[in-house]
């Protein structure tokens, strides 16, 4: 388990726990309320959910490596695609991501 999935799953479980704080299930033994019980339990791991797919898609986005530019060039009825690299292709291997930007070029 990556460093990363450990930090998404206690703010998920945090949030679970927070949320039924927030909701105000303080009193248990009353048997009368297993209807707003359930509300805040579903609430909560809705809430849970949410948080740890953010903290998750945070964390992808982090991974990323932004290379340089994909170039699109029009030459005639053809269109010829060319890479501009921002950074040393050595730095390309560290991320489990890589993105360009597309850029139009001239038409020629």
């Amino acid at each position: 388990m990556r460093n990363s999935h450990q930090v998404a799953l206690w703010a998920g479980v945090a949030a679970f726990f927070g949320s039924l704080l927030a909701i105000g299930i303080f009193d248990i033994l009353n048997p009368d309320q297993w209807q707003e019980y359930l509300g805040s339990l579903i609430v909560a791991f809705i809430t849970a959910g949410g948080v740890y797919a953010k903290q998750r898609l945070d964390d992808a986005k982090k991974d990323r490596v932004h290379a340089g530019k994909l170039v699109v060039n029009e030459m005639g009825d053809k269109k010829m695609f060319s890479l501009e690299l921002d950074a040393d292709p050595e730095d390309l291997e560290h991320g489990n991501e890589v993105v360009f930007k597309v850029k139009k070029g001239e038409s020629g």
